[in-house]
């Protein structure tokens, strides 16, 4: 099945392609070179999806520690929009995707809203939390998933928070880098 994205994680590549692509960013030192390369790779030539292909990483097994990568993640995120092919779509998927903006976003409604609105709140809460349930179910055809697939929204918010504090902490450096550039 093609596909214009990839992850170093779960793709091969040819040696020729990375190196006709001009390798790995030195922007991406904190990682985002996947994204950078499948991008660059992806423009030239076709690259495919094996769904089949299943790859097993070391589980973090803290939140803690899944919070601190994800705050790698997000600062990386931020740091490789110069090195982007589109840094105006990247710097729009980061807003969409940005968990402040939603949650200011759901303050807001819930403001707004009638007072017996507040009373379904913790419905809402479980039916989002069933509905991540579901968007993962997945995870449990994997032994390694099975035991704390239930937990699996908890992560979610974790990582996602994670993201977005690293997201806020690297914003500012690229800020000073494009205003110095002229972009």
């Amino acid at each position: 099945m093609p596909t214009a994205f990839l992850s170093t994680c779960n793709c091969v590549y040819r040696r020729a392609a990375i190196e006709a692509v001009g390798g790995f960013s030195a922007l991406a030192s904190l990682g985002g070179e996947d994204s950078l390369v499948a991008e660059r790779v992806s423009a030239r030539w076709p690259c495919r999806y094996a769904p089949g292909a299943v790859v097993y990483h070391e589980p973090r097994q803290r939140l803690g520690a899944i919070f601190r990568w994800f705050l790698r993640r997000g600062r990386a995120e931020v740091r490789i929009l110069p090195a982007k092919a589109r840094p105006r779509a990247g710097v729009i998927a980061l807003v969409r995707g940005s968990l402040s903006l939603r949650m200011a976003a759901l303050t807001v409604a819930l403001v707004w809203l009638p007072w017996p609105v507040w009373l379904t709140l913790p419905a809402l809460l479980a039916g989002y939390y069933a509905a991540l349930l579901r968007r993962y179910r997945f995870a449990r055809r994997y032994p390694g998933h099975r035991a704390g697939w239930w937990l699996t929204p908890l992560v979610r918010l974790v990582a996602d928070a994670g993201a977005e504090v690293g997201r806020l902490r690297e914003a500012p450096a690229l800020l000073r880098r494009w205003r110095r550039s002229g972009a």
